[in-house]
């Protein structure tokens, strides 16, 4: 199809977002969400935002002109090199944020909290993310990537895997609710700090911890799409195909 008449009203936010990540740029300017609601076409997440899906359309067509070295490098990954790929690239950046930020947001929070009591909730909130998130990965770390590693290299040595029910399907399922959760509570801060807004009396400090707090929603929105609509959907095809090969 000519690149001017595609049009992508009718297509998945999880499809346009695959098909190429800047496009995750544009939907988090519109505060479009594509990773846990990637299964809405933009025609029906715009409607519900009372946004203009033929303007998103256009923006998407300025930044989908181009194609993008780590969309191309994701799209030649295997199950099991993209769940490594998420723990070198996204795993690493939470885990290097968090102690910054938690130092951040303690910070502005006893100098601004006074006057910006939003703050207090804020650290709260952020903290049970911190948690949440460092249970979250240790999980997909230790139970569901490496049963992904196991199920690639029986694909590979063409073997028989013994494929106990919900292997799989139980983990990502467990997952997928978690990601709804953090992702409810990014949603939350944004909206708590009118995404991200700096006040007037906001100091140096106060405006960075905004910026890196919006960073690590970005990647956290990123991070959240590679797993729920990619490599989980990929991880149910591939335990089907070797469970097919066990009868």
């Amino acid at each position: 199809m000519d690149f001017q008449t595609q049009t992508y009203q009718d297509k998945k936010l999880s499809q346009i977002v695959t098909e190429n990540l800047k496009a995750a740029e544009v939907l988090e300017e519109n505060n479009i969400d594509f990773c846990c609601g990637g299964d809405k076409t933009l025609e029906e997440a715009c409607s519900e935002q009372n946004l203009s899906s033929q303007s998103i359309e256009e923006q998407l067509r300025q930044v989908m002109e181009a194609s993008d070295s780590e969309t191309e490098y994701i799209k030649n990954l295997n199950a099991s090199e993209l769940s490594d790929y998420i723990v070198k690239k996204h795993h690493a950046f939470v885990r290097k944020n968090i102690p910054v930020l938690k130092k951040y947001i303690d910070k502005i929070s006893q100098v601004h909290g006074e006057n910006h009591t939003e703050l207090y909730d804020v650290k709260d909130s952020f903290s049970s993310a911190s948690e949440a998130l460092a249970s979250h990965m240790e999980k997909e770390e230790k139970i569901l990537f490496p049963y992904i590693h196991k199920m690639i290299e029986a694909q590979w040595l063409n073997r028989e895997m013994k494929i106990n029910s919900g292997a799989v399907d139980g983990p990502i399922q467990q997952m997928l609710h978690e990601h709804e959760t953090e992702g409810e509570r990014f949603d939350w801060l944004s909206e708590k700090t009118d995404n991200f807004k700096v006040p007037d009396d906001g100091c140096n400090t106060y405006h960075l911890t905004y910026k890196l707090l919006k960073e690590f929603k970005n990647d956290l929105h990123k991070h959240i799409h590679l797993e729920n609509n990619i490599l989980f959907p990929e991880a149910k095809r591939l335990e089907q195909e070797l469970a097919k090969k066990e009868r």
